[in-house]
Parts: C-alpha cells; structure tokens; sequence
C-alpha cells in the first residue's frame, strides 16, 4: 500500500495549475488533489479492497453455497469487462 508520494510536474503544467487554483482561490495542492480525486472517481475500473480475510469470506461462502463459476467463465467475463471499460465509443 502506497503510503503516499511526490508528483513533479513540468513548469508548465505547474504554471496551468497555479493559475486554475488561483482562480478558485485555493493551495495548488489542493486544487491537484480534487482533480485526482474526480479522476479517480470517474475512472472505468473500480479500485479493490487488497484485505485476503475478504477473499477468504467470497470463497468461503461460495463453497457453502454452491453459487460459483469456473475459472474460464470468470476470466473471460473479466475480459469482457476490461475491453469494454477501455474501449473508447466515438
């Protein structure tokens, strides 16, 4: 888990986002965070939760259950998934 981490950015860029955060009267690092945040929260993929014990319960109650797929149904599902997340429509 990244615990944090510095971006540098060219001086124009730098120069682009000192001006839009100016303009909404706001630190630069502040205006850069909510542009990453928006990014990330309209990103095509959904981040997940790295915790194994959550692994563990899916499995777990899938085997109780019987409510499973095998392993080339899941992969392709997820395929299909990834290349319609990335596939850009004009």
């Amino acid at each position: 888990m990244a615990d944090g981490f510095d971006i540098h950015v060219d001086g124009e860029r730098a120069a682009l986002l000192g001006i839009a955060a100016g303009v909404l009267d706001i630190p630069v690092a502040d205006y850069v965070v909510s542009i990453l945040d928006r990014a990330i929260a309209e990103a095509p993929f959904r981040f997940v939760d790295p915790d194994p014990a959550i692994d563990r319960a899916i499995l777990d109650e899938a085997k109780r259950t019987g409510d499973g797929a095998p392993w080339p149904e899941v992969r392709d599902r997820l395929r299909r998934r990834y290349t319609d997340a990335t596939t850009e429509t004009p």
